[in-house]
């Protein structure tokens, strides 16, 4: 037993499995809080009804072997850390009603989820935005949805009124294979009372394994965000089940990042971007590695990035496309044209792309200034000595200081380094 703890079990708790340990847990965590001290956990499962974890409370396990088996919420103020927690059929959340703020989520399995249709769906862990502020959640793992439908993590308004969720990090999150969304951050005005907005979320060094729709989904009025130096293994695998088959999705932000991120292939675009002053600088984009089972991506969607973007920076990545669309396409979205965006220091190498689409297309007014980039080509990516571009409706591309080479020419091309996880 660690020091300063006390033992769960000394309060009448049984870990078998089917006793109902709430009263003996909750017990023993208010005395944790009261007397200073951490509530450990020995291994064992601890079936509870719905545990609503007491503010300010440590709780501490042994790994996975420590189990509380049942709905859980969390409180401002805990510190949680070496445990499962989680059951079929419910949503692991946080307390409603009041900004839940200082959590704290070390090496915690999340289990749960269920569903199986929109109406129905159940996320492994769901929260709604009026509830989460300066929290970290390290090390922890989404488990797959227990059922057909849904995410691993939901973030949603619900109809939330003046509602924010803001600095909350992420690190070394390892999502499992979903069947819906990876992440997913919603806050849109059908929903009902808009939040005021969210800000400041940052996931880092993480492993999203394959999704069935989007891998990481921000989706609404965010700013401040940051995905970096984490994997997308693939997203897609659902098919026409769900039409939403990108990768990473700035939808609706500003001032967002994503920085060092490695991408593999996917059914649809990489980057979904609806984006005002965002930076995508030092990525990776590999559509030869397929971990997705999708022979042929949707070429209604490019493979690279495809969007609406404003006074956003493209520098530093490297894209290799094996098979699918093309590198980039901008276009306007409620009214708002793709303009003064710069696209600089890139590597783009078409491997072994039998299509007649262009590298790049611009619409409706869409301006973009390139330098630095170089382009390895192959079949119809490249036209008379210059890169294949679509420019429509007045848009225009200034093109400055940009290499074109031979498909006979293999690129110097390294991606960053994997993300290790420590749990």
């Amino acid at each position: 037993q660690p020091a300063n703890s006390i033992n769960v079990k000394d309060y009448g708790a049984t870990g078998n499995g089917s006793t109902d340990d709430t009263a003996s847990l909750l017990a023993a965590f208010n005395a944790a809080v009261a007397q200073g001290k951490t509530a450990w956990v020995p291994s064992g499962t601890y079936k509870v009804s719905t545990m609503t974890f007491p503010k300010n409370v440590s709780v501490s396990g042994e790994g996975t072997q420590s189990f509380i088996n049942g709905k859980i919420l969390m409180n401002t103020g805990d510190d949680l850390t070496d445990m499962k927690m989680g059951v079929a059929g419910q949503s692991i959340g946080i307390v409603g009603g009041v900004p839940v703020t200082g959590l704290n989520v070390d090496r915690v399995h999340f289990i749960g989820g269920g569903g199986t249709n929109d109406s129905d769906m159940i996320h492994v862990f769901s929260i709604q935005m009026e509830a989460l502020n300066s929290s970290t959640f390290t090390d922890c793992t989404i488990e797959t949805n227990l059922g057909g439908w849904g995410n691993g993590i939901a973030i949603t308004d619900n109809g939330v009124t003046n509602g924010t969720l803001h600095d909350v990090t992420f690190l070394r999150l390892h999502i499992m294979p979903q069947p819906r969304m990876g992440f997913e951050m919603l806050g849109r005005s059908y929903m009902g009372a808009r939040t005021l907005d969210y800000y400041n979320i940052i996931i880092k060094d993480s492993v999203i394994e394959p999704t069935g729709s989007e891998a990481i989904s921000f989706d609404g009025p965010g700013h401040d965000l940051r995905v970096e130096g984490s994997l997308f293994k693939g997203s897609g695998t659902a098919g026409s089940y769900y039409p939403w088959h990108q990768a990473l999705e700035f939808n609706g932000s500003t001032s967002s990042y994503a920085l060092n991120n490695t991408f593999y292939r996917s059914d649809g675009v990489w980057l979904n971007m609806h984006c005002t002053g965002c930076t995508f600088d030092g990525n990776y984009f590999d559509n030869s590695v397929n971990n997705i089972g999708v022979t042929t991506t949707n070429n209604g969607d490019p493979t690279g990035w495809g969007g609406r973007c404003t006074n956003c920076t493209f520098q530093n990545n490297q894209m290799i496309l094996d098979k699918g669309g093309n590198f980039l396409y901008l276009d306007n979205s409620d009214g708002i044209a793709s303009t003064n965006n710069q696209f600089n220091n890139n590597t783009f190498w078409n491997k072994n792309n039998p299509t007649t689409n262009c590298a790049i297309y611009l619409y409706n007014g869409s301006t973009m200034t390139m330098q630095g980039n170089k382009f390895y080509y192959k079949y119809q990516f490249y036209s008379d000595n210059h890169l294949c571009t679509d420019l429509r409706d007045g848009s225009t591309l200034s093109d400055l200081s940009n290499g074109y080479y031979s498909p006979s020419i293999t690129p110097a091309i390294s991606p960053p380094p994997i993300p290790t996880l420590n749990y």
